[in-house]
């Protein structure tokens, strides 16, 4: 179906001077362009991303060091905080890389369920995540899906992409076959 031929006119315009509008399907609507991306690419990123946040969140780290042993220079009198440790670096890294997780999950789980009804159960949230939320991250759905009907659900991926590549510690007793 064509879109109607509208004309605008600007108030005070004469009468041959108007401007066709043109009609765009909302973007929902419109066909999206499919986004391709290497799988070893995205995990590299993730590696990068993993390498820059420890580096920058040591730079930090440093630099409060220093600016309280300038303090402590300074004015040996006042109460100055301790300085940060290896551990307080740790978790100062954990910390922004979680932030950004659910920065990032959240932002995808709003762009997958805008077009959806609200759900509250929490049975039809864990299936969202099997489904359709696994699907987009891993391009697969979840292997399997238990509950206890009691709010414990186990999900089981038995090819998850993440850990593929890693050798179990030789302290794990892992069943095989």
């Amino acid at each position: 179906m064509a879109a109607p031929n509208v004309s605008y006119a600007a108030p005070g315009a004469a009468q041959g001077g108007a401007v066709p509008v043109l009609h765009a399907p909302p973007p929902s609507l419109a066909p999206r362009a499919p986004h391709m991306i290497d799988r070893s690419i995205a995990t590299l990123l993730q590696v990068e991303m993993t390498r820059t946040l420890q580096a920058s969140t040591l730079y930090t780290t440093r630099k409060a060091n220093e600016m309280v042993e300038q303090l402590r220079h300074d004015d040996p009198s006042s109460r100055v905080p301790p300085l940060l440790t290896a551990a307080d670096e740790t978790d100062m890294a954990k910390s922004r890389m979680e932030s950004l997780g659910a920065h990032l999950g959240g932002g995808l789980a709003e762009r997958l369920t805008q077009d959806r009804a609200r759900v509250h159960d929490a049975l039809d949230m864990v299936k969202f995540v099997c489904k359709d939320l696994w699907a987009v991250m891993w391009q697969k759905q979840v292997d399997n899906l238990r509950t206890n009907h009691r709010g414990v659900f186990v999900l089981q991926d038995n090819a998850f992409r993440p850990l593929l590549g890693l050798e179990p510690g030789s302290f794990l007793l892992l069943p095989r076959g």
